[in-house]
């Protein structure tokens, strides 16, 4: 009788274990990866957040956003102020939150450089019942040291809504150099 493995067994349990090592190895950079962007989008939202704290307290010293209602915070700036703490951030200090005066309610977008940002009017996800009208309730484009305006019909698109067959429709709006937005349109029994 035989004591040990064969070099064929050894080999079956060698394979094995790197097919067991390489489905961790995936998934633990899978999570690395999910929790990084959870993590930045948290913060975002955070500096966002500031910003909205800053126009709210000092308003007086955004040179833009009294007149054309639109405006760019440093990141810097709510530092100084304490709205948030230095800690906290990852990216460079030169990045810039837009905050904007949409209909009477103060809008902010964290971007990395001074572009144009798309806001929606309403939801981004709108449920119908079949059968049901849709109704558009547009948008808004908050230009840097420009202005803030509705965002006209040409730079919205869309598949045709068809409201009385179930499914998910998408309205895409647009405008120079902006990151798209997209508002969801489902519609359900």
């Amino acid at each position: 009788m035989k004591k040990g493995f064969t070099l064929i067994e050894l080999l079956a349990v060698i394979v094995i274990l790197s097919i067991t090592v390489t489905i961790v190895i995936v998934r633990i950079d899978k999570n690395i990866k999910d929790t990084t962007k959870f993590s930045n989008e948290r913060l975002a939202e955070t500096l966002e957040d500031a910003a909205i704290l800053f126009v709210e307290n000092y308003k007086n010293e955004l040179t833009n956003f009294s007149t054309k209602k639109v405006d760019l915070i440093r990141i810097n700036q709510l530092i100084n102020k304490g709205l948030i703490d230095q800690k906290i951030i990852k990216d460079s200090l030169t990045n810039v939150v837009l905050v904007a005066e949409v209909n009477g309610t103060i809008k902010s977008k964290y971007i990395k450089t001074s572009k144009p940002v798309i806001f929606l009017n309403g939801p981004s996800q709108i449920s119908l019942k079949k059968g049901e009208t849709y109704v558009e309730y547009g948008a808004y484009v908050a230009i840097p040291e420009t202005e803030v305006k509705v965002l006209e019909n040409n730079y919205i698109s869309s598949n045709s809504i068809n409201t009385s067959t179930v499914g998910k429709y998408e309205k895409t709006y647009s405008y120079t150099s902006a990151t798209n937005v997209i508002r969801e349109i489902y519609v359900i029994n």
